[in-house]
């Protein structure tokens, strides 16, 4: 599989489902980040892709402008970033949850958190491109 660079930097909403002001207002940021020239920054914790965007990535200091992390980079998902490679569907390290499940399960927590009861943070499902993110392309075997 060979690896590609997207040549362009875009963030779009992803389905038709409609996305919460607050990650309306992090796409706008995202957005502006990109434009003025700042670049995502893989966290050094967990076991997943996870990018924060800030204004720069060695200042722990400098306050996010957001923080995402791709459905393809989950534990045993194929893009996985720290080493953990596997299919879509494969075991994770939390029994019943399958790689690619994670992001569609918090996604489903928002939208099930009716009036905020939980507490579970504005999430939707969004898609980013930008040069500095190395992806595999995905096809189906």
């Amino acid at each position: 599989m060979s690896m590609t660079v997207s040549t362009s930097h875009n963030i779009t909403s992803f389905g038709t489902i409609k996305v919460p002001t607050a990650i309306k207002a992090a796409m706008d940021a995202i957005h502006g980040g990109f434009e003025a020239g700042l670049d995502p920054c893989l966290t050094e914790e967990g076991t997943s892709g996870c990018y924060i965007l800030r204004e720069a990535c060695e200042d722990e200091k400098a306050k996010p402008v957001a923080v995402w992390k791709p459905i393809d980079e989950e534990p045993f998902a194929p893009n996985n970033p720290r080493g953990m490679q596997a299919p879509f569907g494969s075991e994770t390290c939390r029994p019943g949850v399958k790689s690619g499940e994670s992001s569609l399960r918090e996604v489903l927590a928002f939208l099930l958190d009716h009036d905020s009861f939980a507490g579970v943070p504005p999430t939707a499902l969004v898609e980013v491109s930008h040069p500095s993110l190395m992806m595999n392309p995905l096809t189906e075997n």
